[in-house]
């Protein structure tokens, strides 16, 4: 029902400001939650609109990590709810990419739509530390640093998008997503 409340808010209407004043991301799918950085909350202190959209689900943009492995991953990649991405990794540095419009409806509703878990702890898990392998692990944070759950076996398919779409873009010349390199 709150998605119908929310479609029938904008439908027809142009973009409108919620109560706190914030607005939808322009072109982020209805369904998807954003927050505008340096505008105060509903408390009136600084910090972060309210979200424009359910609350439960995770904020955007979302901060995918790509750690371990053999190769010792550290990539980080900001995934915005206009589709635009930041990419850092421990040789690409700034790297801006932009998603075409059909992959990024898909995967931004997708992941609106995924459960949050409790808040990201930066420690290693003991079980980490203790085994000799070293598996690459992704994971996906909100802007309010909540873990967004994709260990959940029934979303393959998503965690399988998330997972091809870290490593497209870390790549020396990213294959699928339109990227741009600033140069030294």
């Amino acid at each position: 029902m709150g998605l119908s409340v929310g479609v029938l808010g904008l439908g027809g209407c142009g973009v409108t400001s919620d109560a706190t004043g914030s607005t939808p991301a322009p072109g982020a799918p209805l369904g998807v939650t954003t927050t505008t950085p340096g505008t105060h909350t509903a408390a009136g202190s600084p910090g972060l609109d309210r979200p424009t959209a359910d609350p439960t689900g995770p904020t955007f943009p979302l901060t995918l990590r790509r750690t371990g492995g053999i190769a010792g991953f550290h990539d980080t990649v900001v995934l915005n709810a206009n589709g635009t991405l930041s990419v850092d990794t421990d040789t690409i540095h700034g790297r801006t990419c932009t998603l075409d419009k059909a992959t990024r409806n898909s995967l931004l509703v997708a992941l609106s739509t995924l459960r949050l878990g409790g808040p990201q702890s930066d420690a290693p898990s003991p079980e980490a530390s203790e085994t000799s392998s070293n598996p690459i692990t992704i994971t996906v944070t909100d802007v309010h640093h909540r873990l967004v759950d994709l260990d959940d076996p029934s979303l393959g398919e998503i965690r399988n998008r998330v997972s091809a779409l870290v490593a497209d873009v870390t790549l020396s010349g990213p294959s699928s997503t339109r990227c741009t390199t600033p140069t030294a």
